[in-house]
C-alpha cells in the first residue's frame, strides 16, 4: 500500500545555472521497498548534466513539513543495481528514520482498467518555489507481459509533459492489491518529427500523441525468471542482508548489538503484545522493581534475558511467560487476545535468544546472512523452523533435540535422498561428483537432462540446481524439501564421508533443506539427529 510519507524527492546536482546564476538541481522521486533499500528510475540518477563534484541527495518530508524529517547522501557505490534498457535502479541507502512496512512487489500483471495510484515530485507541484508531493492515479492498459512496460491512463493531463517532470521514479501501486506494479519513467505524449525541405535543410518539431498517457517499468516483468536476473537478485532478501548487516561483531560488542536490536523489537511490539511484556517480568522476578508502562522496560527485559541468564534459563522465562498467554488455562489467555501477533513476538525473542547462544564459528557463517532488523534468518534452509531451532539450540549444547513441544511446517514436504551403501567410502573430489549426480538426478525432473553416472559438473551446474531447488521449496502450493538422509549406524561408520559431503557439496549446494541424521556425541564432527526423533515430530503447520 502506498503511503505518502515514505515518497521521497530526490536531487541531482547539475552544471546548469538558473536565471541567478545558481547551479541547478534536476528533480526525481524515490520509494522505498524495504530497510536499507529503494527503487527509482535510473535516468532519475543520471542527469546529462550531472555535477560529479557535487552528492545527489534523498529527501523525506511530511506533506505538513517544509524541512525534511530524513535525509540521505547517496554514492555511486550505493547504486546496487541500475539498468538503462529497463530504466530502473535499486539504490541502498540509511532508512532508520522510516516506519516502513514492507512494499509487496507484485509478481502479477495488473488487470486490463485495474486501478492504479501514485505520488510523486512532478513540476506542476511547486507552491511557494518548493517541490511537494503529488498523487496521481488511474488505470492500467492492458499489460504486454512480454515487455518491461506497463501503460497508463492518466486521470491528469498527462498531455503536458513539462509539468510532469520530477515525476519519473514514483512508485505505482495496485488499489486492488496495494502491491507495487511499476515505476513511472516517462509520458509517452511526444515525439521528435523530422521535416525535410527541397533545399536539402531539415527541422524537428515536437508533436504531440498519446493524450493522458504515463509510462511505467512494470515489476511483475523484471521479477519474472530470465528477464532481469540483476533486478532479481537485488532485491531478493538474502543480498539484502548481505548488504545491509554491519561487520561481525563477537564478544561484548556483538552481545551489546544483540542486546539493542532486541529491546528495539520489544519496545516496537510493546503496544501490541503488552500482556507478553507483563509476563516477562513476572518470571524474571521484576515484579513491583519494574513497571511494564516505563520507557526502558523493554531494554530492561532484554538485557537480564541476553545477558544476566543462562541460555536454558532465558528460553525457560520466555516458555513460561508464552504458555501464560497463548495456551488456554493460563493466567494471561484469553481469544480476545492479538494471539498471532504475540506467537509472532515470542518466536522474535527466541531468535535472539539461540543466535546470542551459538559460537564464534557458527556466527561467522550465519551473520553474513541476518539483516539488522529482523530476528534471525539462517543461511542454512534447515534452521528456519520452530524445529530448525531447536536443531540449533541442541548443536550449541551437544544434547538431543527435543521435539515434544514443536511443529515442522516442513515436515509433510520434505523429500529424502538416500545414497547407496557403495558410496560410503570418502574418496575425495569422486565421492562428491558421485552423489552430486545423484542429488541432480532426484532434483530435476526432466529425464533428458539427467546425468549419466559417469558425468562431471561444472560451477553452472551447481547454480543451477540450487535455482532448481529454491524453486521447488518455495512452490505456493507444493513446497518440496530434499535431504540427504545418514542412519545411526551410517553414521557411526563412515564419519569421514558424511563430513566430506558435508563440507565440500552440501556447502555448495546451499538450497538444499540440510538435515543430518545419525547418533552424536561430544566428539562427533557433526551434530546429527537420529532418524527416528524426526519420524515423531507432529505433523501439523504453524498457524
Amino acid at each position: 500500500m502506498l503511503k505518502s510519507e515514505l515518497v521521497a524527492l530526490v536531487e541531482v546536482p547539475t552544471t546548469i545555472r538558473g536565471e541567478g546564476g545558481q547551479l541547478k538541481k534536476a528533480v526525481g522521486t524515490v520509494y522505498p521497498i524495504r530497510d536499507g533499500l529503494v527503487l527509482t528510475a535510473r535516468h532519475v540518477l543520471y542527469h546529462d548534466s550531472i555535477n560529479a563534484e557535487q552528492q545527489r541527495i534523498f529527501s523525506w518530508r511530511r506533506s505538513d513539513e517544509d524541512a525534511p524529517y530524513h535525509q540521505v547522501v547517496v554514492t555511486q557505490t550505493d547504486i546496487v543495481f541500475e539498468d538503462e534498457n529497463f530504466d530502473v535502479a535499486v539504490v541502498r541507502c540509511d532508512t532508520s528514520k522510516l516506519k516502513l512496512p514492507l512494499s509487496v512487489l507484485s509478481d502479477v500483471f495488473p488487470k486490463p482498467k485495474e486501478s492504479w495510484t501514485a505520488m510523486g515530485y512532478p513540476r506542476a507541484g511547486v507552491e511557494a518555489t518548493q517541490r511537494k508531493k503529488t498523487p496521481a492515479g488511474g488505470t492500467c492498459f492492458t499489460p504486454d507481459e512480454d515487455y518491461y512496460i506497463q501503460q497508463l491512463v492518466s486521470e491528469g493531463d498527462a498531455d503536458v509533459g513539462t509539468l510532469w517532470k520530477g515525476m519519473s521514479g514514483a512508485p505505482v501501486f495496485s488499489c486492488q492489491t496495494g502491491k507495487l506494479l511499476g515505476v513511472l519513467i516517462r509520458t509517452p505524449n511526444q515525439y521528435d518529427k523530422v521535416i525535410k525541405y527541397a533545399d536539402g535543410q531539415k527541422t524537428t518539431t515536437v508533436e504531440a500523441v498519446f493524450e493522458n498517457r504515463l509510462v511505467a517499468v512494470s515489476i511483475p516483468y523484471l521479477l519474472r525468471a530470465g528477464k532481469c536476473a540483476g533486478f532479481l537478485e537485488a532485491v531478493s532478501q538474502q543480498k539484502l542482508a548481505e548488504a545491509l548487516l554491519p561487520a561481525p561483531k563477537l564478544s561484548v560488542d556483538f552481545e551489546q548489538w544483540l542486546v539493542d536490536e532486541l529491546s528495539e523489537e520489544l519496545q516496537a511490539l510493546k503496544a501490541r503484545t503488552l500482556v507478553l511484556h507483563e509476563q516477562l517480568i513476572k518470571e524474571l522476578g521484576l515484579s513491583g522493581k519494574l513497571e511494564v508502562t516505563s520507557a526502558d522496560a523493554s531494554s530492561q527485559i532484554a538485557q537480564i534475558l541476553l545477558t544476566e541468564y543462562e541460555f536454558e534459563s532465558a528460553v525457560d522465562v520466555l516458555a513460561a511467560a508464552a504458555s501464560d498467554c497463548l495456551l488456554e488455562g493460563g493466567r494471561k489467555y484469553s481469544a480476545q487476545l492479538p494471539l498471532e501477533q504475540v506467537r509472532s513476538a515470542v518466536e522474535g525473542v527466541l531468535g535472539w535468544l539461540v543466535l546470542r547462544a551459538i559460537d564464534e564459528a557458527q556466527l561467522q557463517t550465519i551473520l553474513p546472512v541476518c539483516t539488522h532488523r529482523s530476528s534471525l534468518f539462517f543461511k542454512l534452509k534447515s534452521v528456519q523452523s520452530l524445529a530448525g531451532i531447536e536443531i540449533a539450540m541442541a548443536r550449541r549444547f551437544n544434547r538431543k533435540p527435543n521435539f515434544n513441544s514443536q511443529y515442522d511446517s516442513e515436515h509433510e514436504s520434505r523429500y529424502r535422498i538416500t545414497l547407496p551403501k557403495g558410496l560410503f567410502k570418502w574418496d575425495g573430489e569422486e565421492s562428491v561428483r558421485r552423489v552430486f549426480i545423484k542429488i541432480w538426478n532426484r532434483v530435476i525432473q526432466i529425464p533428458s537432462k539427467h546425468k549419466e553416472l559417469h558425468s562431471h559438473y561444472t560451477p553452472d551446474d551447481i547454480r543451477y540446481l540450487n535455482r532448481q531447488l529454491a524453486k521447488r521449496r518455495e512452490h505456493r502450493r507444493h513446497p518440496e524439501h530434499f535431504y540427504l538422509s545418514f542412519t545411526e549406524s551410517d553414521y557411526q561408520g563412515c564419519v569421514d564421508f558424511i563430513a566430506g559431503i558435508y563440507q565440500d557439496l552440501l556447502s555448495k549446494l546451499h538450497e538444499m533443506t540440510v538435515i543430518e541424521y545419525g547418533g552424536g556425541d561430544e566428539q562427533s564432527v557433526l551434530f546429527v539427529i537420529p532418524e527416528e526423533d524426526i519420524r515423531t515430530i507432529p505433523v501439523r503447520a504453524i498457524k
